[in-house]
């Protein structure tokens, strides 16, 4: 559930897991997605963390599984001069139940960029693969430090 202090970055529905049609209004990649985010540094921001919550349903893991895979990376310019990105991951956690937050630590630059993917645990055989819908994504961070834009926006 959203709260008052998050900003809404995507909503929607997509279909992540290995069986198609189950969840018929949403649109389904296959095993996996990634959110393409711009994060901007407020002019007083104090800090250099942000919080990222993904929203989900009939996420049902089981144990041993470990869960679903979700990493946040980095892309920065890696410095050589021929338009080249260098990705660094961030973070890497496990959405187990409907709800995650993943907290990392970003540069202090005005622009970064980020992704977030998420990826249906394999652990699994396949055919047996958890099949559940993304429906929200958001970020937090103290005091409005940060705000987030949907995708990679450059100007």
């Amino acid at each position: 559930m959203i709260t008052a202090q998050q900003e809404l970055i995507w909503e929607g529905k997509i279909h992540i897991g290995d069986e198609p049609g189950i969840f018929g209004d949403a649109e389904y990649p296959g095993l996996a997605m990634e959110w393409p985010v711009t994060v901007f540094r407020s002019d007083t921001a104090s800090t250099d963390t942000v919080t990222f919550i993904i929203d989900a349903k009939e996420v049902g893991v089981f144990a041993p599984y470990p869960g679903h895979l979700v990493t946040i990376t980095l892309f920065e310019d890696d410095g050589t001069g021929t338009f080249t990105a260098k990705e660094t991951p961030l973070a890497n956690d496990r959405l187990k139940t409907n709800n995650l937050s993943v907290s990392v630590r970003v540069p202090t630059s005005k622009r970064v960029f980020v992704s977030i993917r998420v990826r249906v645990d394999t652990k699994v055989l396949p055919g047996l693969y958890d099949d559940f819908e993304l429906i929200r994504l958001s970020m937090t961070s103290t005091n409005f430090d940060y705000f987030a834009g949907f995708g990679f926006q450059t100007a």
